[in-house]
C-alpha cells in the first residue's frame, strides 16, 4: 500500500470499533478478525498488505478490530459471540455496506457464521479459514478434535510471555529464526491486546464459542418454514421467528421440525401464538410476538406449546391438542392456557399419534 488507509469508528452497542475500507470493488468483503489485531499496525507485515492487497482488486474491503483490541475501544470483559456480531453489524452499517462476503479468520469464524445465520440477507458469501464450530476442550476422539487441543496447548505458552512474540511459535513456526521478525510481532502482541485480555479471551474461546447446532439446524428450519408457505422474519441468534398465512400450516410446520431435529442431535422448543402484529419494514413485533415468545420458554425440549387461542383456529383441520395446563408468562397480563398438538385425524377414521 502506497500509503496507511484512514481508520474510522463505528459506534456499536459496546463501544467505538476501529475499521478501514480499502479498495473499491464492484462486491464488499469483510475481513472478521481473529484472536488479536491491529488495523494501523497490520500494514507493517508485507505478508498481510500483499494479502488484503488482493482482496482490494477485485472487492470493497473492510477490516476492523473487535472490541477489546487494537484501536477499538477497551472493555472489563469479553464480549459474548452475540455482542460481537452486533459489533459487525455496526461496522457494516458505518461502512455503508447492505451486502457482504464475510471472510472468517480464526476466532472470526464462528462470528461471521453467527451473523451470517441471523442475517442471512445481507451475507452474499461466507468463507472461512483456519477456524472453528466449537472450542471446548473436551476430547471426541476425532482427528480434528486432536488437532485443535495441540493448538490450545501451544497457544498457552504465549499467555505466560505476552508480548514477547511468542506468538510465532505456532502461527509461522517457519519464521522462528527471525529475530527481527519475533521482535515485529512482539510489537504487534502489545498494541493488539492487553496480557489480561490476551489471557481473558483465550479462556472464552474454550468455555462460549460453541455454534455446531446452527450449521445444519438452519438449513433445515429454512425448508420446512419455505414447505410450509411461512416467511422467515429473522434469526435470533438461537432460534427462528417466522410468521405464517394460517395457524394450521404454522403448527405442522413447527411439530414436522420437531421430529426432523433429532436427525442432528437437536432438540427443539417452540412457541405458537395468533394475534395482531406490528409491521416494522421485513421485522415484526407487538404484544402477540412477546407471547409466541414466552410460550416457547415454556416449552420443554422436543415440545410445541400453542395459546388457546391457536387451538380454537385450527379447529377443523384435523389437529389434536394434550391440554399442558394454564400458565403465566413473564409480563403478559392474566392465566394462558396452553396446548400441546398430539396428532392428526385421518381421514378414514383413524387418529396418527405423535411422539
Amino acid at each position: 500500500m502506497a500509503q496507511l488507509p484512514e481508520t474510522r469508528y463505528a459506534k456499536g452497542p459496546g463501544g467505538d470499533i476501529a475499521y478501514q475500507v480499502v479498495g473499491d470493488g464492484p462486491m464488499d468483503l469483510v475481513v472478521v478478525p481473529g484472536w488479536f489485531s491491529h488495523v494501523d499496525l497490520l500494514w507493517n507485515h508485507p505478508g498481510w498488505a500483499s494479502f488484503i492487497g488482493d482482496f482490494a482488486s477485485f472487492s470493497r474491503v473492510i477490516l476492523y478490530d473487535k472490541l477489546g483490541t487494537g484501536l477499538s475501544d477497551p472493555v472489563d470483559a469479553v464480549p459474548t459471540l452475540e455482542s460481537r456480531v452486533d459489533d459487525l453489524r455496526a461496522v457494516m452499517d458505518a461502512a455503508d455496506s447492505q451486502r457482504a462476503a464475510l471472510f472468517g479468520l480464526s476466532e472470526g469464524g464462528p462470528i461471521g457464521m453467527l451473523f451470517a445465520a441471523t442475517y442471512p440477507k445481507r451475507v452474499q458469501a461466507l468463507i472461512l479459514y483456519g477456524t472453528y464450530a466449537c472450542g471446548t476442550g473436551e476430547d471426541d476422539g476425532s482427528p480434528g478434535r486432536a488437532k485443535w487441543l495441540k493448538l490450545m496447548n501451544a497457544i498457552r505458552p504465549t499467555l505466560d510471555h505476552w508480548g514477547g512474540g511468542h506468538t510465532v511459535d505456532w502461527a509461522a513456526p517457519s519464521l522462528q529464526p527471525s529475530a527481527p521478525y519475533r521482535t515485529g510481532m512482539g510489537a504487534l502482541e502489545r498494541a493488539g491486546m492487553s496480557p489480561k485480555m490476551a489471557r481473558l479471551t483465550f479462556e472464552a474461546v474454550l468455555t462460549q464459542v460453541d455454534v455446531r447446532d446452527i450449521l445444519g439446524n438452519d438449513e433445515i428450519t429454512r425448508e420446512e418454514i419455505s414447505r410450509f408457505q411461512g416467511r422467515e422474519v429473522k434469526h435470533t441468534g438461537d432460534g427462528f421467528l417466522a410468521a405464517f398465512d394460517g395457524p394450521t400450516r404454522a403448527v405442522r410446520c413447527a411439530t414436522t421440525l420437531t421430529e426432523r431435529m433429532p436427525e442432528l442431535g437437536i432438540d427443539i422448543r417452540t412457541g405458537l401464538h395468533a394475534g395482531e402484529c406490528e409491521v416494522r419494514g421485513e421485522d415484526i413485533g407487538g404484544i402477540a410476538v412477546h407471547i409466541g415468545a414466552r410460550i416457547a420458554a415454556l416449552a420443554r425440549g422436543r415440545e410445541v406449546l400453542v395459546s388457546s387461542t391457536v387451538k380454537d383456529l385450527v379447529n377443523g383441520s384435523g389437529i389434536t391438542f394434550e391440554d399442558r395446563g394454564t400458565h403465566v408468562l413473564k409480563g403478559i397480563p392474566a392465566q394462558w392456557q396452553l396446548y400441546a398438538p398430539a396428532g392428526e385425524h385421518d381421514p378414514a377414521g383413524g387418529i396418527f399419534g405423535r411422539n
